[in-house]
């Protein structure tokens, strides 16, 4: 969502990975957050009327800021990325094809500024050369499980930056 084009938004919880409430009516979707590690998540001092949708401590706000790989962070880098660079907001977008299905790939281009996006959605490793080689010398991973430019992980969502 953060690397097509329109103003991406969060659902409440999302940026947590909160899963969803008891069933699929709207208003059981969200429950309520889960502040910290305290009787109650944080939320209140006492019982709320709807339960918790995970008795997990670790999806706490807190505890997802005091872990640098937790899903708080990822969104926070995302959202950082955006304002930073003009590309991702500014820039036309070119869709890339791939042989393999499993593959997104596209780019954004502003002025002298290109910025691959991989999506992989399957479990399966990737060589990029075939998309990077011209440009390696120049490429900056902005985002990306690995420091690997030319690899693209099983599930994996890779941001690179080429600056020309």
């Amino acid at each position: 969502m953060f690397s097509l084009p329109g103003t991406p938004f969060l659902y409440y919880g999302e940026e947590l990975g909160l899963p969803n409430g008891p069933s699929d009516q709207d208003e059981d979707k969200r429950t309520p957050m889960m502040w910290d590690d305290s009787p109650y998540f944080g939320f209140s001092s006492q019982r709320p009327w709807r339960a918790f949708s995970s008795d997990d401590a670790s999806l706490s706000l807190a505890a997802q800021i005091a872990q640098e790989d937790s899903v708080f962070h990822h969104y926070q880098k995302l959202i950082a990325l955006r304002h930073q660079e003009p590309a991702l907001v500014q820039g036309r977008l070119e869709l890339i094809e791939s042989p393999e299905k499993a593959l997104l790939i596209f780019k954004w281009l502003l002025a002298d500024k290109e910025i691959y996006i991989f999506h992989n959605f399957s479990t399966r490793n990737y060589d990029l050369s075939p998309f990077l080689a011209e440009v390696i010398g120049q490429a900056e991973i902005l985002l990306g499980n690995s420091d690997e430019p030319l690899g693209l992980e099983g599930l994996e969502s890779k941001w690179v930056a080429v600056s020309r």
